[in-house]
This record gives structure tokens, sequence and C-alpha cells, in this order.
């Protein structure tokens, strides 16, 4: 019985270990969301607005939040507001930006937001705005 229970606590700590390892891989977590846009399907010529949001996951990030970057495919970035902080603990900022549909129908029409660390992995995400049309899609 007692081996039972240590087999048990073995596994359950290495398994802890590994879950805590994962959800340290990113030193940040970045999201973005479109907050206001043209009411139906986005298409070229439309102006997007979307939220970002970074949320350090330590506290003396080495990389300022302006250099966070971003790379866009079918969009350009037509505006933006300043980062503003939201939250101290855990330290979380948030940016607008506006995005103008330069294509669509070709691709993927998306934006990725992405830091680099030293320390750690960093963080990134990508928000499609109009997704890739596959051969079946275009019937």
């Amino acid at each position: 019985m007692i081996d039972r229970i240590d087999k048990a606590i073995v596994i359950l700590v290495l398994l802890t270990g590994i879950s805590l390892a994962a959800a340290g891989a990113s030193a940040c977590d970045i999201k973005m969301s479109v907050e206001e846009g043209t009411g139906g399907p986005i298409a070229a010529g439309d102006t997007v607005s979307v939220k970002v949001t970074v949320m350090f996951t330590h506290r003396d990030c080495a990389i300022g939040i302006e250099e966070t970057a971003f790379e866009t495919n079918g969009v350009e970035i037509v505006g933006s507001t300043e980062w503003t902080e939201i939250k101290a603990r855990p330290r979380t900022m948030e940016k607008m930006l506006s995005l103008a549909v330069t294509r669509a129908g070709k691709g993927e029409v998306s934006i990725k937001a992405y830091r680099i660390c030293d320390l750690r992995s960093g963080g990134e995400t990508t928000l499609i705005l109009i997704p890739k049309e596959t051969g079946s899609e275009k019937r």
C-alpha cells in the first residue's frame, strides 16, 4: 500500500513540475482581438481596430514594451495608440491598432505580435482576420 502511495506522490510531483515548466516557457502572454470592424466579413479596403494586450509573466523584464514587434500580411498599420498600463500585477499593457486591409482573397490576412527575450522565449500570437482560401472554398 505504501509503495502505491509513494509512486502516486512521485508521479504527481513529476506532473506538477512538467506543468510548471510548460507554463513558464514564455516570458509574455500576448493577446489580440478585433474590437471594431465592418460588422460583416472583412474585405480589402476595410479598416479594423485591434486591441493588443501584453501580460508580463515576470516582474523585471529587460525588454521594454516598445520592443513589441508586429508583422503584417495583407494589412497595414495606419494608426496606433501609446501603450497603457491597465494592471500593475501582473503587469499588463494595452495598445489599440488601426489596420487597413490591403488585400483579400489571395491567402491569409493576418497580424502577428511578438517579443524576443534573451532570458526566455519571449511571446507571440497571430490574429487571422481573413483565413486562407482552400481549393474547395473557391468553387
